[in-house]
């Protein structure tokens, strides 16, 4: 894989992590009612996120053991995410 397309996938994951931590931060002020709106966002973006690293892996631009470990950590975010979604839902 040439430079160019991994500095594009790299530089699409690093701006897909800071609208995530963006839509965290934006629904961690926000009222109850718009609080889901922006929880759903960075749920989204997180998703795609932990998708463009599995096309790393593949690519084999991550090995085994480097996409493990990162999962534990996104597998981690995720529940937590998800967690706060299912609250704010309830509510």
């Amino acid at each position: 894989m040439d430079k160019l397309t991994r500095f594009g996938l790299g530089a699409k994951i690093e701006s897909l992590f800071i609208e995530t931590i963006q839509n965290i931060f934006i629904a961690s002020r926000k009222t109850k009612p718009d609080k889901l709106i922006y929880l759903n966002k960075a749920s989204d973006s997180f998703d795609i996120l932990k998708f463009l690293f599995q096309i790393m892996w593949e690519l084999k631009l991550l090995n085994s053991k480097q996409y493990i470990a990162l999962s534990i950590k996104l597998e981690e975010v995720g529940r937590m995410l998800g967690g706060w979604q299912k609250k704010t839902t309830r509510q």
